[in-house]
């Protein structure tokens, strides 16, 4: 697992049990991305809200020279959290509400890419007015008179809406994170072209 935070990257080799890291190794930069110091830890757990580190060696690169010392206990105090690191190790589409906007919240304050899981929850808070959009759609249909189209075509061109709904939903989704406009945008627009297009179909039935 790789981690960022702040002026940190950091490596685990191993997690067990998400309070227990193995073989952990952390670069620390300045402001300017020069490389201050490297950290190796044996092993570290996450005791009274903290990171308590086991036999640390530390490498610190100066002007000139290099200098190396071990430590057999010290602690580090990062925002990072075995619940965001559980959350981390899970695809977005499998997040509660809740873990999405803790984690999306997470990347955005450490400057890294959060807009797949924005999307996913603006995506997951519109999801019961893109119901209702479908229902929307689906009335005009139900109450088109028997005799101006068959039951065959009225169940065909149903189908085809609700299709190009979820092609439009994904397509727009996906090209906000290539080209990194608002997620919220992205999980709204398709939703509301769709719900415009009902609500015509629903005028057009009322005037026949």
């Amino acid at each position: 697992v790789w981690i960022h935070e702040d002026n940190n990257f950091i490596h685990v080799v191993q997690v067990l049990g998400l309070k227990h890291l193995i073989n952990v190794t952390r670069y620390e930069f300045d402001d300017q991305h020069r490389l201050l110091a490297a950290y190796h830890v044996q092993s570290m757990d996450f005791i009274n809200n903290r990171w308590l580190l086991h036999h640390v060696v530390k490498t610190s690169f100066l002007k000139d020279q290099t200098t190396s010392q071990t430590i057999p206990l010290a602690t580090w105090n990062l925002t990072l959290t075995p619940n965001l690191l559980n959350v981390g190790l899970i695809e977005p589409e499998a997040m509660s509400l809740p873990k999405l906007a803790l984690y999306s919240h997470y990347l955005v304050k450490n400057r890294l890419q959060a807009n797949i899981f924005r999307l996913a929850f603006w995506q997951r808070v519109f999801q019961p007015f893109a119901t209702l959009v479908m229902i929307l759609l689906a009335v005009p249909f139900v109450f088109t008179a028997p005799r101006a189209t068959t039951m065959g075509r009225r169940v065909l061109m149903a189908i085809m809406i609700g299709f190009i709904f979820y092609i439009l939903n994904a397509f727009v989704g996906q090209f906000s994170v290539v080209f990194q406009f608002p997620p919220v945008i992205a999980a709204l627009v398709p939703t509301l072209i769709f719900a415009m297009v009902g609500y015509g179909l629903m005028l057009q039935v009322k005037n026949r």
